[in-house]
């Protein structure tokens, strides 16, 4: 989230922050926008923090302000009615759920 290591000892968050899913494999646009429609994809998630919040941080350690979060995963074929075309693809979709965590260098 932060940019760069700096010795803090805390930060604070205020922003909304949003998460995309993803495809790995190169799919063509034709078989993401399948994809999505199959497994009812959410393109994206968010989540807003209205109030501003504190998070301590060690100032004697250089650290960052990180964002981690789940996502559901998929393995997913995509594949012509006869099978002639087949190709797999990794799948992930981010959950509501998202972190944020100082992290030391």
């Amino acid at each position: 989230m932060t940019s760069y290591w700096s010795k803090a000892d805390k930060y604070n968050w205020t922003e909304t922050t949003t998460t995309t899913w993803s495809v790995s494999g190169g799919p063509s646009a034709d078989a993401l926008s399948k994809i999505k429609t199959v497994l009812n994809l959410s393109v994206s998630k968010s989540k807003a923090y209205a109030v501003g919040i504190s998070i301590p941080a060690n100032p004697a350690k250089e650290s960052k302000l990180g964002l981690f979060g789940d996502f559901n995963r998929y393995y997913v074929k995509m594949s012509d009615a006869l099978e002639r075309d087949v190709s797999y693809h990794n799948v992930s979709e981010p959950t509501d759920v998202q972190y944020l965590i100082v992290v030391y260098k």
